[in-house]
C-alpha cells in the first residue's frame, strides 16, 4: 500500500511541477497574469476537490 501511495505522490509531485512551468511560461510570456491565476484558483481548487474526495475517503479508510 506504501508503495502506491509513494508513487500517487510522486505523480502529483510531477504534475505540480509541470503546472508550475506552464503557469510561468504563460506569465512571461504575456498571455496570462497572476492576478488572473490568481482570480480562477478557488473555482478550479474546488473542481479538483470534488474529483479527489473518493480518493481522499479510500485513503482516510485505510488502517494507520
Amino acid at each position: 500500500m506504501k508503495r502506491i501511495l509513494s508513487e500517487i505522490v510522486d505523480r502529483l509531485s510531477d504534475t505540480a511541477a509541470s503546472l508550475d512551468a506552464l503557469e510561468m511560461v504563460l506569465v512571461e510570456s504575456g498571455v496570462l497574469t497572476k492576478d488572473a491565476i490568481h482570480n480562477r484558483f478557488q473555482t478550479h481548487k474546488g473542481t479538483v476537490e470534488t474529483h479527489l474526495s473518493a480518493l481522499r475517503s479510500m485513503i482516510a479508510g485505510l488502517p494507520e
